[in-house]
């Protein structure tokens, strides 16, 4: 259940000194950048156990400030398997970040994954609580993170859900960074944890974007 769960986290989600964001996306304070190209390089330890994804922006569409952002991560297995490609569509604007579309089919209720302005002690939910296997997300006061991509001022963000009704809860603490994304998440669930941090960063340098439809 915890590597789903994990592979969840990776998806949302973002060189030893990373480029700085484009200055459109600074200047607006999205939490993601918005040009096709970029490139996401993240590692995840569990235990003994390391594996990396690659995620890169596929597609962007602009329309009214507010940006569909197409990424498509793949995440490398046992070599029989192959590597695992998988796509997600995240809204980007000056009011947040959220989750649309996975592998191509528009999510019924979008997920959003940060509300701007943030402030210590937002919270929202996503379904009916974690009680009821929905989502609820809180945020925290703005740290300076630092992972193997440099150092980031971010704003943390638990998550808590249960998976299921009736399933055991877990918490997922998510870090981002203006421009950037996610650049750190620890999941925990019963005694098992699983961190991700963003091993390198490339900002995409082609600014065509698809039309909207």
């Amino acid at each position: 259940m915890l590597r789903a769960l994990v592979t969840l986290v990776v998806l949302t989600p973002l060189a030893v000194a990373a480029p700085p964001p484009k200055a459109a996306d600074e200047k607006a304070g999205l939490y993601y950048p918005t040009t096709v190209g970029t490139k996401w390089v993240l590692e995840t330890k569990a235990g003994d156990a390391t594996t990396e994804s690659t995620v890169t922006v596929t597609g962007v569409v602009e329309k009214d400030g507010v940006f569909r952002v197409t990424t498509e991560t793949v995440r490398a297995t046992a070599a029989a398997a192959g590597p695992r490609a998988t796509a997600v569509t995240h809204e980007v604007s000056a009011a947040g970040l959220a989750t649309v579309a996975r592998a191509g089919a528009e999510l019924k209720i979008p997920q959003p994954l940060l509300k701007l302005p943030a402030k210590k002690g937002d919270t929202w939910g996503v379904g009916n609580g974690p009680a009821a296997g929905g989502m609820t997300y809180t945020v925290g006061e703005p740290v300076e993170v630092e992972v193997p991509a440099g150092k980031f001022k971010a704003i943390p963000v638990e998550r808590t859900e249960s998976g299921a009704a009736g399933g055991t809860p877990f918490t997922s603490t998510l870090w981002y960074a203006p421009g950037v994304g996610l650049v750190k998440s620890v999941v925990k669930l019963r005694d098992q944890e699983r961190t991700t941090v963003l091993k390198s960063f490339t900002l995409g340098t082609d600014q065509k974007q698809d039309e909207p439809k």
